[in-house]
């Protein structure tokens, strides 16, 4: 329902219609999505620097390096569900977004039920979110990850199995893969502990594991 909210927002802004948004990293995340799945479509056993050389030739919006590969990654496997384009590229932002929502749906349930949808709704509507969904940028997905590693500190803050900070770990790592902003995932942890005095958990064996991961 989140996903459709989102799409119908898409679509009444016009941006079905109206072609990119003319943001100025938007061409070379979505080269650089579309180079990564012609890559496994179509090269894969090649070396790929060469292959990146000659795609840059044709298309030099190639970003992968300036950014991780981790966006780019999510997108090729998009496009072997849909072929490249502005609107699969629309929908797969939309659907992120939408994903977010629904993580905060799941949170907000735990203490304010009545509160978790329309919470998500919200979410959706708010004008930066709105405007990152029709944009190919990678905003939106570290978003969403950053999100999830946080959900899974704090179930380790109530339950300190190594579980949730080996998720901890992957999802800071993927978001790492993401933006180089991921990295501020690093607080996170240290200001925890400070903040609910839990002390005791520096001695936990699990509660490092997360660095060894990232790392």
């Amino acid at each position: 329902m989140l996903w459709g909210l989102a799409l119908g927002l898409q679509w009444a802004r016009g941006d079905w219609a109206g072609g990119w948004s003319g943001h100025q990293d938007e061409a070379s995340h979505f080269v650089s999505g579309v180079m990564v799945h012609d890559y496994i479509a179509s090269h894969l056993g090649e070396a790929p620097m060469p292959f990146a050389e000659r795609y840059y030739e044709h298309y030099p919006k190639v970003a992968i390096g300036h950014w991780p590969p981790g966006f780019y990654a999510l997108q090729a496997v998009w496009y072997f569900l849909f072929p490249p384009g502005l609107l699969p590229a629309l929908w797969l932002m939309a659907g992120i977004v939408s994903a977010t929502g629904w993580v905060m749906v799941q949170e907000i349930r735990r203490f304010a039920p009545s509160l978790a949808l329309p919470c998500a709704v919200l979410w959706l509507v708010l004008p930066p979110i709105r405007a990152n969904a029709e944009k190919v940028l990678a905003e939106p997905l570290i978003t969403l990850l950053s999100l999830l590693a946080l959900c899974c500190f704090a179930r380790y803050l109530e339950t300190p199995h190594a579980c949730w900070t080996i998720l901890f770990g992957l999802l800071a790592s993927m978001a790492i893969l993401t933006k180089g902003t991921g990295f501020a995932l690093a607080l996170v942890p240290p200001l925890a502990i400070v903040f609910t005095r839990r002390w005791d958990l520096l001695r936990r064996w699990s509660f490092w594991i997360p660095a060894a991961i990232v790392a």
